[in-house]
């Protein structure tokens, strides 16, 4: 196989690999773009920051003596679960949480804490290429996550999606707990304190 063909074959993996584990991203993306008063340049730089981490991550991890568990990684969850826990007693008289997720910190731990799949699915694409590939497949994350966030802001601004997803945008902390309890408990979190409380009662 030519360098070329060898380069398209690496770089469609790549666009498969980013498409299958970021949809639920886009979404969450989507969210929280839609919150009254989302600070969106926040939000975007906040998302792209945690998946430049993500990719760092992967980089270290498709060097096995520097793997990097994703149980620890998994732990960056509890940041936005807690965040959304106590944006859910801070309720305007509607009931609707009053103030949004537009901390930076808060979007930059959602984003990692989610991207476990991601990672999974990166390590053994970058563990298998050369230097020079590597490099290219870096590059081609980082247009395509900019295309991805470009995508949901351009979706916010959609009638049809806006409708869609406006009234979701108001349940945004459930969602949030409910991804990352998922998230938790895909780590293996649960698992391991049920083996606790077994071994204590």
């Amino acid at each position: 196989m030519s360098n070329s063909m060898w380069l398209f074959s690496v770089l469609l993996k790549t666009l498969t690999a980013f498409i299958a584990t970021n949809i639920d991203d886009l979404l969450l993306l989507v969210l929280l773009l839609q919150q009254n008063d989302a600070k969106k340049q926040r939000i975007i730089t906040g998302q792209y920051l945690g998946f430049i981490i993500i990719l760092v991550i992967s980089l270290f991890g498709s060097l096995s003596k520097y793997l990097i568990s994703l149980e620890y990684i998994g732990l960056l969850n509890l940041i936005p679960l807690i965040s959304s826990l106590k944006k859910l007693r801070q309720k305007d008289r509607y009931g609707h949480a009053t103030r949004s997720y537009t901390n930076f910190l808060t979007v930059v731990t959602l984003t990692i804490g989610d991207g476990t799949d991601n990672i999974s699915a990166y390590i053994p694409l970058l563990a298998n290429v050369s230097l020079l590939y590597i490099l290219f497949i870096v590059i081609f994350f980082l247009l395509l996550f900019a295309i991805w966030c470009s995508l949901a802001y351009f979706l916010v601004h959609l009638h049809i999606v806006k409708g869609a997803t406006k009234p979701l945008s108001r349940f945004l902390p459930y969602i949030i707990i409910l991804l990352t309890i998922l998230n938790l408990n895909n780590a293996g979190y649960f698992t391991l304190a049920s083996h606790i409380i077994r071994a204590i009662f």
